[in-house]
């Protein structure tokens, strides 16, 4: 079943490849990856709301994800409700509901803002509650990049087959032994 990621614009449903506007996303089910200008990545798994507010920031106000961040993209912040995870180049999981949300760092450093954590820093396999009741459920339950059908596979996947009509309709025309004129990428 394909993803359906409706936006600001909820008549026509965001599809791969599309470049998101800033405003509100929300879908029901399924995997979705937002690459950012800045260089950061989201994987959201759904059911999955969220606020893209900058190239640098999204709040998250219902959904699990896992970030990853390059040093490049140093800065890039993910809030909830109540707090705001401030990424020192890392990787790291959230997951954010009505009542409840945490963070796990897989890999760097993160700094916590907001609340009782104001200024606090987490590295690598450490985890903290943001807000609501402690989890004792760790990474191992998180999406990863690397499942199988993740968003980046589906996408090479449609790149791929969209190669092959595209080679298709070459040869058919070559076959025909029409010139090849006006065509548009």
């Amino acid at each position: 079943m394909p993803l359906i990621l409706s936006g600001p614009d909820a008549s026509t449903p965001a599809k791969v490849g599309d470049v998101l506007p800033n405003g509100r996303f929300q879908f029901e089910s399924g995997v979705a990856e937002i690459d950012f200008f800045c260089g950061a990545t989201l994987i959201v798994e759904g059911p999955a709301n969220l606020d893209i507010e900058s190239d640098w920031t999204v709040r998250v106000n219902q959904g699990r994800l896992r970030a990853t961040v390059p040093p490049a993209a140093r800065g890039f912040s993910v809030k909830t409700a109540e707090s705001e995870v401030i990424d020192l180049g890392t990787e790291f999981t959230m997951d954010v509901s009505a009542d409840t949300a945490r963070v796990e760092v897989v890999d760097g450093e993160i700094m916590l803002r907001g609340g009782g954590l104001d200024g606090q820093h987490l590295h690598t396999g450490e985890r903290q509650t943001l807000h609501g009741s402690p989890s004792s459920q760790g990474i191992e339950d998180m999406i990863t990049a690397t499942d199988s059908a993740s968003p980046r596979r589906i996408r090479d996947d449609a790149a791929v087959s969209k190669l092959a009509r595209i080679n298709a309709f070459v040869a058919r025309r070559r076959a025909a032994d029409r010139p090849l004129r006006n065509l548009r990428a």
